[in-house]
């Protein structure tokens, strides 16, 4: 590899800083094996390391970010990101999210600090999100709430799919186009084992896998019909998806995915990132696949061009190439 920046450092980071989800999608890879999460002094003590560990872009997901536990008397999410542009100086801060609990209310308080929310969608028939675990036939109506308080008060949208056996011979066309993301990040299912694979599983992936050739398939014919899909769509297959993420877990330590589970380090706040970044990267596996990072543009124009930090002034930020983000 390369000694580029983001092999020298977590230049961008997810952290899923709670397991707890409102849904049950089968084949999810970050389920909910504990209920921990970091009281808010110490979750801002961790992202301020990260910062000062040179991270230029922290994506909150879980879990769902947005539950009313996250969001209710302390605003957990809100002062976490609004700690994180403000204070840490993160050039980008953003969630995903399954849209489900998202309010205005919290959009018109803590959105100026917000550069990108990203909401998971899999199929625009409701009957086949309730099979996959998505919601109870209302998904669509969150997702399209969503996009239009993005929208509204100037954060770039963008949308997630997981392609799988349930909604491969889909269209999603009309609903990409209507809702009008920046980007549609499209990801081939992926089994880890301990979440959604082997012994100790919390969900069982294996009616939901698909072959690389099928989800090629999936994507070429969503090129010929959604509208400026060369701009918009992101593709990732399991090989680039795989150790192309830093992970960091709700007890702040980054999780090595590289061997096809998720090893943990020691905490960031124990041992400080340097040691844990070192542990990570030291592992059989590699850690992190700097190389798979760079090719799936992980590293790209990731502000929000809005007058100044904090305020929601016209914008949104034109030319983003990607964004760094899984989950919900």
């Amino acid at each position: 590899m390369g000694q580029k920046e983001s092999t020298l450092k977590p230049i961008a980071v997810n952290y899923h800083f709670s397991r707890k989800c409102n849904y049950s999608c089968g084949f999810c890879f970050h389920t909910a094996t504990s209920s921990d999460k970091l009281p808010l002094d110490q979750a801002k003590a961790v992202i301020l390391q990260l910062s000062q560990a040179g991270c230029k872009k922290l994506n909150f997901a879980g879990g769902e970010p947005f539950l009313p536990d996250h969001t209710g008397k302390d605003n957990y999410l809100g002062e976490m990101v609004k700690y994180a542009k403000i204070e840490c100086r993160f050039e980008s801060v953003s969630i995903i999210s399954n849209a489900r609990f998202i309010k205005e209310e919290w959009m018109r308080e803590y959105g100026r600090y917000l550069d990108m929310l990203g909401v998971s969608c899999d199929s625009a028939l409701e009957t086949t999100n309730k099979a996959i675990g998505r919601g109870k036939g209302d998904h669509t109506k969150h997702v399209k709430r969503a996009a239009e308080l993005c929208h509204k008060y100037k954060i770039m949208f963008k949308l997630n799919t997981v392609v799988n056996s349930f909604n491969l011979e889909e269209d999603m066309s009309a609903l990409v186009n209507e809702i009008k993301p920046m980007r549609w990040k499209i990801f081939q299912v992926l089994g880890v084992e301990g979440e959604n694979n082997g012994v100790g599983a919390e969900r069982d992936v294996g009616e939901f896998l698909i072959s690389k050739e099928h989800f090629e398939a999936y994507v070429a014919r969503h090129r010929h019909t959604v509208n400026n899909s060369d701009q918009i769509m992101k593709v990732e297959d399991n090989e680039t998806m795989q150790a192309s993420y830093v992970l960091v877990d709700e007890k702040g330590r980054f999780l090595d995915c590289s061997e096809g589970r998720k090893a943990p380090t020691r905490p960031i706040l124990e041992v400080g990132v340097e040691a844990a970044w070192k542990e990570l990267t030291s592992s059989k596996g590699g850690g992190f696949d700097a190389q798979a990072f760079e090719r799936r543009d992980g590293r790209f124009d990731w502000t929000n061009r809005r007058e100044a930090p904090g305020e929601c002034g016209s914008g949104v930020g034109d030319g983003v190439i990607d964004i760094e983000d899984m989950g919900a």
